[in-house]
């Protein structure tokens, strides 16, 4: 992971795997959660890959990982309660990618 300097905070930096460059974020900062400390050893990568862009998201842990089919039609609701105690988090990787940028052009 290399860190990128007068960038968001919501964006840890970017990592090159097989000849890609992506931008990593920082979930916990985005969902307001608190934040581990950053280390290689402790912190796995999502990466998303839309047609527009290559990302990923730093995460403390996965316990799984499910794909849904985009043409489901969701909830409005911005968040699910799960039916157990478990935490649950749904995420569309193009709208939060795309919401940090935006608010970045806005700063800007």
């Amino acid at each position: 992971l290399t860190f990128v300097p007068h960038v968001s905070p919501s964006v840890l930096g970017v990592l090159a795997i097989s000849g890609e460059v992506h931008c990593i974020l920082n979930l916990a900062k985005i969902l307001g959660l608190k934040e581990a400390a950053l280390s290689e050893v402790s912190h796995q990568f999502l990466i998303f890959r839309d047609k527009d862009a290559h990302y990923g998201v730093a995460v403390d842990r996965v316990d799984g990982v499910d794909f849904v089919n985009a043409s489901i039609q969701f909830s409005q609701r911005t968040y699910l309660k799960p039916k157990n105690s478990e935490p649950l988090v749904v995420l569309d990787g193009s709208s939060l990618f795309s919401d940090i940028i935006s608010a970045e052009e806005l700063r800007a």
